[in-house]
């Protein structure tokens, strides 16, 4: 996992979109708006917590634009559906 995130967090996404700006894209597409998105400093710390309600994204997939950093988010939303 990490050697696979290493490499592609060097490739960026043609949108320029964020991890966070997927996430919440891929939500209100799903009907979903009750699931808060958040940043968090630990890395590959990326999860969706259930009990309350929050997709948890490190700074890098939050912020990033990269094709890991909005694999990941898109993997976490996945979760929250």
């Amino acid at each position: 996992m990490k050697s696979a995130y290493a490499k592609y967090s060097h490739v960026p996404v043609s949108s320029g979109v964020t991890g966070a700006e997927v996430a919440a894209c891929i939500m209100t597409a799903s009907g979903i708006n009750d699931v808060q998105i958040i940043e968090s400093n630990q890395l590959l710390g990326d999860h969706y917590d259930p009990m309350s309600k929050r997709l948890v994204l490190s700074s890098e997939s939050f912020y990033g634009y990269s094709t890991a950093a909005v694999g990941v988010a898109a993997h976490e939303t996945g979760h929250a559906i």
